[in-house]
């Protein structure tokens, strides 16, 4: 310890300079007093305390190379990790003088003491105290501190908050109203509640990164398979997992998604950039190229951060603010009073944060799902020995297509279910499988969606105190079945259904019109009360009130926030995943964490053969952990395996229905799917010449000409164009001029012979594609209802008309290979592209490129074959 003298000594000096040496290496320090002149600017320099020497401690920024030393500042405690931001100047030569060192980020808040060890505590799983003296604490008291931002290590645990001062100790935090008020730097807010402990109801635990994968973060780490298996021996293709193991590998799945999120945003920086003042007069503005093509992803109520750049004085902070708006090219922040006047004529370095609370709910799933309380861990791996459903749940049976119950006729609620989608309703009903999932294996036009809408309405009628759950991966196809329950007209009670959205969907418009009424927001706090707005959606619901629904509907997303909601053991008794085959199998576990073993009933419907989750870890990629439950299930456990059935090529109907009635396609489209995805067991439910698609065919053919290659009943075209795929500055994404110009020809003929064009969609793999064509599109066709979007807009959708653009020209694609991007290396990209179709579909791309793939080489040799093949030489000659 120094003396009170030395302290007094070093408390005098005013500033340090650091100047580099001649080696560059280095920095050698020397003291002395700030001069204010022109020459000099203010900056400010972000770095992590790494050490300290002879009463200087080391602050190293960004590499091993360059480090600060700067004698000891005793209003702050800094500790090894600390993230510190110094301000000073820099003059002409290149020397800054430090003039203050303060932690990057404070925050002042309450928290509970989660771990207890030797010489140090955690709280709230997530912030570090250390000290030799913890006597006065105790395992889950309550303690008001202030935590400055760290990068600590402690027994392999990775914090980011460490504790600088105890300021109280609650003795009694669950006998009075404590009003908890957390500081991030100049940011005040306050959230009052009744009772501490009751803010939650569920402890969702931090889950921080563990310290072994760290080295993941860093760009030029490089880690072979074999590395990899190495140290996770679970990873091996060739060994048989337990189910501990299993488990393992979900949650190491998550870790290297985040890290890799984590690495994604880190790009995203912007360098001196300004904000303006939004057409509201509310919030700022600010353009972030990209944001359309979420690069990044951003949404209402995300955090950035800005720091002016250069530094305007020395009592600099960082500004934190909240996305109120999300546009195509800009969004709308709100910071404190302060910032709106301080900002004006400067410029900023922006930072966006990160959250990681979708990665704490998958985590949380997955111990929950797998303990004594939930379904368990056999649930990880059926067997047949599992099923444990003595009785059926509904002693139905399923007589020449009609549901008898004893000697009473069960009505359908869709009088036009097949004979597939009956049995699916049949086998549900009778849960013989439980606590197994139950599959639903609906490949496109099957009626997936209707068919689980007609076992929750039943579910609703035969079990008078089942509560449902709709859980979906997308808004969208969360929006798809409250539609359709709303179109059933069978549901009267308010209390019937409710589909839950999240907040950022309200404020932001995108809740279909007329859905608002049947939609609500949850509150996951003490003190609100809920509230019916003008459009009848219901605001702030609390657990009471959703106890009321019988049937809930939302995303995967949705029911992860009600996971902090402790509902009572059997309440929930079934829940319906539908799209399950598109998010992974820890997103899965999400609203199955609301089942009981004994009690409940999992079915999940999807096609495994169509886009499924996508993770930006290439390692999550290449070793399958982003893979479904459904998908998993369908392709390795043997009650699943199509051979489990009374034939050897069928399912058995204990756990899978495979639906087979195609309704969606003319059958000259449906054939080339079929053909090339689902080994040709679909069956065509299309009416031939008298369908509404094939008149809609014939119509388009006589009146639109196209290429003059008109072919009866024939409904599937390529075009080979000859342009060239680019990108633009700052994009990393692609587009095509020529095919842009190509399609663009073929909608203005449409337009011209009154085509509808709602009846039209354009399908890309590319958001810059889907950028210029919606541009285009406005400023020559007016009044369109015209979709245009990325295949993962369309998947679960139709048009009567598909026009497809493939973009790519160039035959290496390392990109899109690493990231399964684009048509060329993702069958399953292509396949939901031309499924989308009902009467037309007509392909534009460079068929040199599009031969690299063996199916889009067997798609284009058909078109030959039926002369729907159109060349680059009369492409436009007869369209345009």
């Amino acid at each position: 310890m120094l003396s009170d003298a030395v302290k007094m000594i070093m408390a005098l000096i005013n500033s340090l300079k650091v100047q580099k040496t001649e080696d560059n290496n280095t920095f050698e320090t020397q003291c002395s007093v700030a001069v204010e002149n022109n020459d000099e600017y203010r900056r400010c320099i972000f770095g992590v305390v790494s050490n300290f020497v002879d009463n200087l401690y080391v602050i190293e920024k960004g590499n091993h190379d360059h480090h600060f030393e700067r004698p000891l500042d005793f209003s702050w405690n800094f500790e090894t990790g600390d993230r510190v931001r110094m301000t000073g100047r820099e003059d002409d030569d290149g020397i800054f003088t430090v003039e203050k060192v303060e932690p990057l980020r404070k925050k002042e808040e309450f928290g509970r003491i989660t771990k207890m060890a030797e010489n140090y505590v955690v709280f709230e799983d997530n912030v570090l105290m250390m000290s030799e003296d913890l006597s006065n604490l105790q395992l889950h008291k309550e303690c008001k501190y202030i935590a400055i931002e760290t990068d600590q290590r402690c027994d392999g645990i990775r914090y980011d908050w460490r504790v600088a001062k105890i300021l109280d100790i609650l003795e009694a935090p669950n006998k009075e109203s404590i009003a908890a008020k957390i500081l991030m730097q100049d940011d005040t807010f306050t959230i009052a509640f009744n009772n501490l402990n009751k803010f939650s109801d569920v402890y969702i635990k931090q889950f921080n990164i563990p310290e072994n994968l760290r080295c993941y973060e860093y760009e030029d780490f490089y880690q072979t398979h074999e590395q990899l298996t190495e140290e996770f021996t679970f990873l091996r293709s060739n060994n048989e997992i337990d189910e501990e193991s299993f488990i393992d590998k979900l949650h190491l799945g998550v870790y290297l998604d985040e890290i890799a999120l984590e690495n994604a945003f880190r790009k995203y920086r912007i360098e001196r950039s300004y904000f303006v003042l939004s057409d509201d007069k509310e919030s700022l503005r600010l353009v972030v190229k990209g944001v359309s093509e979420k690069r990044p992803s951003l949404i209402i109520g995300d955090a950035i951060f800005a720091t002016p750049n250069p530094l305007i004085n020395e009592q600099q902070k960082i500004y934190k603010g909240y996305i109120r708006k999300v546009e195509n090219d800009a969004i709308c922040v709100q910071f404190n009073e302060e910032f709106y006047e301080f900002q004006k004529g400067k410029k900023f370095t922006v930072e966006f944060n990160f959250s990681r609370t979708m990665h704490r709910f998958q985590h949380h799933a997955i111990d929950t799902l797998t303990n004594t309380k939930g379904l368990g861990k056999s649930f990880l791996f059926p067997d047949y020995k599992d099923c444990q459903a003595a009785t059926p749940q509904v002693d139905v049976s399923l007589v020449d297509g009609q549901l008898k119950l004893k000697e009473t006729t069960i009505n359908w609620f869709d009088n036009k279910l097949n004979n597939h989608q009956k049995n699916f309703v049949f086998n549900a009903l009778r849960g013989e499988h439980r606590p197994l999932p139950y599959v639903l294996y609906g490949p496109p036009g099957t009626g997936k969606t209707l068919t689980l809408v007609e076992l929750a309405l039943q579910l609703y009628t035969l079990l008078p105190n089942s509560n449902i759950i709709i859980a979906t991966p997308s808004n969208s196809a969360a929006n798809l079945f409250t539609d359709a329950l709303v179109k059933s007209e069978k549901l009267k009670n308010p209390h019937d259904f409710i589909r839950f959205v999240s907040n950022n969907q309200f404020e932001r418009e995108l809740i279909p019109t007329e859905l608002l009424r049947y939609c609500g927001t949850i509150s996951y706090g003490c003190g609100l009360s809920s509230t019916n707005m003008e459009s009848g959606l219901r605001k702030n619901c609390s657990k009471s009130n959703i106890m009321n629904y019988r049937i809930i509907i939302g995303t995967l997303n949705c029911f992860g926030s009600m996971m902090r909601m402790s509902f009572p053991n059997d309440h929930f008794t079934h829940v319906l995943i539908d799209e399950a085959a598109q998010s992974s199998e820890p997103s899965n576990y999400i609203p199955l964490t609301f089942l009981r073993r004994n009690s409940g009933q999992v079915i999940l419907a999807g096609d495994p053969k169509q886009l499924g989750p996508m993770s930006v870890s290439q390692y999550v990629m290449d070793f399958e952990m982003e893979t479904p439950l459904l998908t998993r299930l369908l392709y390795t456990n043997k009650c699943y395996s199509k051979s489990s059935g009374p034939n050897m090529n069928d399912y058995d109907p204990r756990f899978v229905t495979q639906l087979k009635l195609n309704y969606r396609s003319h059958s000259s489209i449906m054939k080339f799917y079929n053909e090339l995805f689902y080994e040709n067991f679909l069956e065509g439910a299309v009416d031939g010449e008298k369908s509404h698609e094939s008149q809609f065919l014939d119509a388009l053919l006589q009146e639109t000409l196209l290429w003059g290659r008109e072919k009866e009943n024939f409904g599937v075209y390529f075009v080979d164009v000859d342009g060239r795929n680019a990108k633009e500055k700052n994009s990393p994404s692609w587009y095509n001029q020529n095919e842009l110009n190509a399609i663009m020809s073929l909608l203005i003929k449409m337009s011209m012979c009154n085509v509808p064009l709602k009846d039209v969609g354009v399908i890309t793999p590319y958001a810059l594609q889907v950028k210029k064509i919606q541009k285009r599109v406005s400023e020559v066709i007016a009044d369109t209802d015209l979709k245009v979007g990325t295949v993962e807009e369309f998947q679960g959708q139709e048009r009567s008309v598909i026009l497809v653009s493939t973009v790519r020209t160039e035959h290496k694609f390392s990109q899109d290979k690493t990231y399964n991007l684009g048509f060329i290396h993702c069958n399953k990209r292509m396949n939901v592209a031309i499924s989308r179709a009902k009467s037309l579909l007509v392909v534009f791309g460079n068929s040199k490129a599009l031969k690299e793939n063996d199916k889009w080489r067997q798609f284009m040799d058909t078109c030959e074959r039926n002369e729907t093949f159109i060349t680059k030489s009369i492409a436009f000659s007869v369209i345009i």
